[in-house]
């Protein structure tokens, strides 16, 4: 009894050293808010120039000869996800130190609650994952908006070469029924050229703003035509045609997804079952896994599996190529 009420006392102290040690460094920052942008304005430098170099890498380097660093598979994550559209300063950086600060608030909670190093640490991990796959989530909801706004984009091209067999002309009309991000992306390519800048380079800027291996594929084929004065409209019928078919082909891969997806929610749900049935055959089998060293390791091995089996719910989606 004494032992219980001096841990309690003690989780209580360590509590309050905590809260006050984040106020105060919380208080500092936000107190000069000078250094404060200042800080954030140089994490976003440094973000800025790493995505930069990776860009000219990928220009003028094979792809896959050099393993990349994990800030830099984060920076092209973060850029994929337009998060930096609602927060400003989003840089791999900020975004680890946000993740680890949520994920030791969890986990403090947890252990607070159950006092179990076991569960904080799955706590700990299951926010850094949920996190990352988050961002992995709205990168392929940013895809996904390019992906299907390709065939609209097309049809908008033929609709405008008709008319005049122009590359300017024909960006420049067809962003009037684009949808975000994909009408930005047309409005900074058209500005670009009208600025002087060479048909390339506005391109290749282009080019290297969308992930989408299909409309990279369409902006090359629309320069080289570009560049010889070629037919837009034989060159979109075509383009039309493969559009068409990777729609297809991609409903098909999302019902398969799908059945997937249901395979694994119904594992999941169907081991809980069991679980919770354990609980007729074993009196107190809840309280034998909370409080005992073995219980607590089936419990941690439970829970990763599932936290896995979600997390791989989500990128079952990926599908680009």
């Amino acid at each position: 009894m004494h032992i219980s009420v001096l841990n309690i006392v003690l989780n209580a102290i360590l509590a309050v050293q905590i809260v006050i040690i984040v106020f105060l460094s919380l208080e500092m920052l936000f107190t000069d808010r000078n250094k404060l942008r200042e800080l954030l304005q140089f994490i976003d430098k440094k973000y800025e120039e790493r995505l930069l170099f990776e860009r000219a890498e990928e220009i003028y380097k094979k792809k896959g000869k050099d393993k990349k660093s994990i800030l830099v598979k984060l920076d092209k994550l973060i850029y994929n996800s337009n998060i930096r559209k609602t927060f400003k300063f989003m840089s791999s950086e900020l975004f680890i130190f946000i993740d680890i600060l949520l994920a030791l608030a969890a986990a403090f909670a947890i252990y607070m609650m159950l006092s179990s190093v076991t569960f904080s640490l799955i706590a700990f991990f299951a926010v850094i994952i949920f996190s990352y796959a988050f961002l992995r989530e709205l990168a392929r909801i940013n895809f996904d908006k390019i992906d299907n706004n390709i065939m609209p984009f097309v049809n908008a091209l033929k609709s405008s070469a008709k008319i005049k067999n122009s590359i300017l002309y024909m960006m420049e009309e067809s962003t009037k029924s684009l949808k975000e991000p994909l009408k930005t992306h047309n409005k900074e390519f058209v500005m670009e050229v009208k600025r002087g800048v060479p048909m390339e380079k506005a391109f290749e800027n282009y080019i290297n703003k969308v992930e989408n291996i299909r409309l990279k594929n369409i902006l090359k084929n629309l320069y080289i035509c570009s560049m010889n004065n070629a037919d837009y409209l034989k060159l979109l019928d075509k383009t039309k045609v493969v559009i068409r078919k990777y729609y297809e082909e991609k409903e098909r891969r999302k019902k398969k997804v799908q059945t997937g997806q249901a395979g694994i929610i119904a594992i999941i749900v169907i081991s809980l079952v069991i679980i919770h049935g354990l609980t007729g055959i074993t009196p107190d089998f809840y309280t034998k896994l909370r409080y005992s060293t073995i219980g607590q390791m089936i419990i941690a091995y439970i829970v990763g599996v599932i936290i896995f089996a979600i997390y791989k719910c989500i990128t079952l989606k990926d599908f680009n190529y």
